[in-house]
């Protein structure tokens, strides 16, 4: 009678799926395994100055899902001349195109780093739509850009090793 109920269930579950369909699940739009630092010569991008100096990051990676949630990666984002980050905090910038090619940028949470310049940024934003052509900046207290999506000259695409879950770093 047991198996007759859960087989009767599941069957129902399967119909009511077939009916109404299943939730959509939010795909990237952008997904990235490298990120360019500020160079010689800074520069703006998207309406954000670049940091002041140049800039140099060993590992910075992420995804920007359709629904918004921005994922960040920066490991050793610091000063080329010193080897160390000024900045204490950092937080992500995701850049699109709207309607008419308006320049949209938001903003996640400040997270804490150190003069390693380490951090792991996660959030879910409030995007545009449509979000056309994103571009993704890590910027810092001063609100300028540290490193942005793309490769510049000697960034090689790495893996990280991500910390265990519920690790505080």
């Amino acid at each position: 009678m047991r198996k007759l109920r859960t087989l009767t269930g599941m069957l129902l579950l399967g119909i009511l799926l077939m009916i109404y369909g299943t939730p959509a699940v939010a795909g990237d739009i952008l997904d990235w395994g490298m990120m360019a630092a500020v160079p010689e010569n800074e520069f703006m991008v998207r309406g954000i100055n670049g940091g002041g100096a140049p800039w140099v990051v060993d590992v910075a990676k992420g995804s920007l899902s359709e629904d918004g949630d921005l994922e960040i990666t920066v490991r050793g984002l610091v000063l080329r001349n010193t080897g160390q980050n000024p900045s204490a905090n950092f937080r992500g910038v995701a850049s699109c195109l709207a309607g008419g090619g308006e320049i949209v940028n938001v903003s996640t949470a400040a997270v804490l780093t150190d003069l390693t310049g380490d951090a792991d940024i996660e959030e879910k934003l409030i995007l545009p739509n449509p979000c056309f052509a994103p571009v993704i900046l890590v910027v810092g207290a001063s609100g300028n850009w540290f490193a942005v999506t793309g490769g510049g000259p000697g960034q090689e695409e790495a893996e990280v090793e991500e910390p265990e879950k519920g690790m505080i770093r």
